[in-house]
């Protein structure tokens, strides 16, 4: 899992309070590897933004950036984005997929 954004807003480097480190701390309990990554927040355990889009089988976007919006997916690759930064038309037909709905 690859969380894309841990500032707590966009176009920010202020990670206080943020809920990317939250949900980053409970992936890492029951996935094999969590990796982060900011173009703004300066920490030391956020790789890049080309090894968290080549490693992550499910991409979660944890903050807005505007740096995201062109991002490309691979087709198998499933996007979560709770910030509606994507159409759903683009991640269905294009690039990334979106998980089914839980019942």
């Amino acid at each position: 899992v690859s969380i894309l954004g841990m500032a707590f807003k966009a176009e920010s480097d202020d990670n206080r309070d943020s809920l990317s480190y939250k949900l980053r701390h409970l992936l890492q309990v029951n996935c094999k590897r969590v990796l982060s990554s900011d173009p703004y927040v300066k920490d030391r355990t956020l790789v890049g933004l080309e090894e968290a889009l080549e490693e992550g089988d499910i991409l979660i976007i944890g903050a807005p950036h505007v740096l995201y919006r062109d991002l490309k997916f691979k087709p198998e690759q499933i996007v979560i984005d709770v910030w509606g930064l994507y159409s759903k038309e683009r991640l269905t037909t294009h690039q990334g997929m979106l998980p089914e709905p839980i019942s």
